[in-house]
C-alpha cells in the first residue's frame, strides 16, 4: 500500500455497488481493478440526496503496476468517471 486517505473505516464502509447488486467497501473494490478501469455512480440513500462515486483501476505507464481504488460519499461526491478522471490526470502530474 502507498497511501490510505483517512481513516480504515474508509475502506471497509459498505456502500452501494452501483453496477451490481449489494454494497462493496474500497478494500473488497480493489478486486475489481482493470486496465480499462471502472467507474460506477448512484444514490446512496433512497431518497436521492446523497450519492456515492466507485472508481478502480490499473495506472498504466507506470514503472510498478499501481492498483487503485476509491469511492466517494456525500451530498456533494463525484460521479465515478470524474474521479476516475481526475485521478488519471494525477496519477501524470506526479509522473507515475
Amino acid at each position: 500500500m502507498l497511501y490510505r486517505y483517512g481513516e480504515v473505516f474508509n475502506c471497509v464502509r459498505g456502500l452501494p455497488a452501483c453496477d451490481r447488486p449489494g454494497d462493496l467497501t474500497a478494500t473488497v473494490a480493489l478486486k475489481l481493478a482493470t486496465p480499462a478501469g471502472r467507474a460506477a455512480s448512484c444514490a446512496s440513500v433512497p431518497d436521492g440526496s446523497r450519492t456515492v462515486g466507485w472508481t478502480e483501476g490499473v495506472a498504466a505507464g507506470t514503472k510498478r503496476p499501481l492498483i487503485y481504488s476509491a469511492v466517494m460519499e456525500g451530498q456533494r461526491a463525484l460521479p465515478g468517471r470524474e474521479m476516475a478522471a481526475r485521478l488519471g490526470d494525477a496519477f501524470s502530474s506526479a509522473g507515475l
